[in-house]
C-alpha cells in the first residue's frame, strides 16, 4: 500500500486510532446470529471479504467464522475454488456449502474497492441468476500440483494440493531420491 504520500485524512496506518474511532460503534459486534439464521433457513447468501481485511488478511475473518458459524468441518477443509471473471481475471477464491458461499477478494481491504465494482456486480449476478457461482476450471489444489509437478516428479497429486511422493522420493516436487 502506498500510504506514505496519502492525501486522505486521516492517513491510514497500521492500528490507526482515527480509523478505530470511526468504527468504534461497530467494532467487535457479534453478527454471527444473523449469519446462522441465514444458514439455518437455507437462504442463498455470500460473504465477500478482502484478502487484506482487518490487517491480518482474510484469515481473521475465517477464524471468527470457523468458531461461530453453523457449517461443517468439511466446509473449512474443502478445496477453495478460483472464480474467474468473464474477462479471464481472478475475481476471488471461494468455498461453498449448501447455499452459503465465502469468498476472498484479491487486492481488496475491508471493503471491495470502487474499481472492482464490475467484478463485484458480476459475482452477485452469478449468485442471483444461478444460485451459486459458476466454476470454470477453478480447482486450486490441482493447479498447485500442476505447478509443482515436473517431468522428473515421482508422486501423485492429493486433494490437499501437495504431491504424495512415491517410495524412495521426497521433496515438494518429489524429485529428490532418498539416500540410504
Amino acid at each position: 500500500m502506498h500510504i506514505d504520500n496519502s492525501t486522505k485524512s486521516p492517513i491510514f496506518n497500521d492500528g490507526s486510532e482515527a480509523v478505530a474511532a470511526g468504527y468504534a460503534t461497530d467494532n467487535l459486534v457479534d453478527y454471527s446470529s444473523y449469519y446462522n439464521y441465514l444458514l439455518n433457513e437455507d437462504y442463498n447468501f455470500i460473504v465477500m471479504g478482502g484478502q487484506m481485511d482487518a490487517q491480518d488478511g482474510m484469515i481473521s475473518q475465517y477464524l471468527w467464522m470457523k468458531q461461530l458459524l453453523n457449517v461443517t468441518q468439511e466446509f473449512w477443509e474443502q478445496d477453495r475454488k478460483i472464480y474467474h471473471l468473464n474477462n479471464g481475471s481472478v475475481g476471488g477464491y471461494y468455498q461453498e456449502e449448501g447455499k452459503f458461499t465465502l469468498m476472498s477478494v484479491p487486492k481488496a481491504g475491508h471493503f471491495i474497492p470502487f474499481f472492482f465494482y464490475d467484478s463485484a456486480a458480476e459475482v452477485l449476478d452469478d449468485i442471483i441468476k444461478n444460485g451459486s457461482l459458476t466454476c470454470r476450471d477453478c480447482k486450486v489444489n490441482q493447479i498447485m500440483c500442476d505447478a509443482i509437478k515436473t517431468n522428473d516428479s515421482r508422486g501423485v497429486c492429493k486433494d490437499n494440493g501437495k504431491l504424495q511422493c512415491d517410495a524412495g522420493y521426497v521433496g515438494a516436487d518429489c524429485t529428490n531420491k532418498v539416500l540410504m
